[in-house]
């Protein structure tokens, strides 16, 4: 069970591995592997907005430096304050939002944050918080759009004509029940009559 490894490793773009030195996805193993030998402390990320104290910072560090990447088949036992997220944090100037069940938890780097990653896990998985990231998107769609320029046409002065009001026929509309699989962070709406 890689889910922990796997959604990290998919999160992350070209740009990322090649501040890792990498110049493609690498294995798994690879992976790992250059995450412990590029550790270092982190100094520079706040959990929770508060900073780490040196024997909190030793401590991380003494976590990634004794991580057996051979028993990675096994699962990640993620930390409410893991290890190697913050290291990620640290080496690849990003921060994280991580959502563990219903309770948020901020990763950041204080020194220069490139952007956010978003995660989410409950008990047994955690994967990448898709919803978060189409939010995100939408987002910046958003701020395109209404950043581009709007030409405006000159008022023209029309005459008052009057319209005979006809009336229209009542049209019911549609019942909605909303759905919300919180697993898939999906939603949906069906239609009831």
């Amino acid at each position: 069970m890689t889910c922990y490894w796997d959604s990290i490793r998919d999160s992350l773009t070209l740009d990322d591995y090649n501040r890792l030195d990498f110049n493609h996805k690498p294995n798994l193993q690879q992976f790992i592997s250059t995450l412990k030998t590029k550790n270092t402390l982190v100094n520079n990320v706040l959990w929770q907005g508060n900073e780490f104290r040196n024997q909190e910072i030793s401590e991380h560090f003494e976590a990634v430096k004794s991580y057996n990447t051979n028993d990675i088949q096994n699962g990640h036992l993620t930390s409410i304050c893991d290890s190697f997220i913050l290291l990620l944090c640290e080496l690849l100037e990003i921060s994280i939002e991580h959502k563990y069940l219903n309770n948020v938890i901020y990763y950041k780097n204080k020194k220069h944050s490139r952007k956010t990653l978003h995660f989410k896990s409950n008990n047994g998985h955690f994967e990448i918080d898709h919803y978060k990231n189409q939010e995100k998107q939408r987002k910046i769609l958003q701020m395109r759009q209404s950043s581009q320029p709007h030409i405006s046409q000159p008022h023209i002065s029309q005459p008052h004509i009057s319209q005979p009001h006809v009336s229209q026929p009542h049209i019911s509309q549609p019942h909605y029940i909303n759905i919300n699989n919180n697993g898939i962070g999906l939603n949906f709406s069906l239609f009831k009559n």
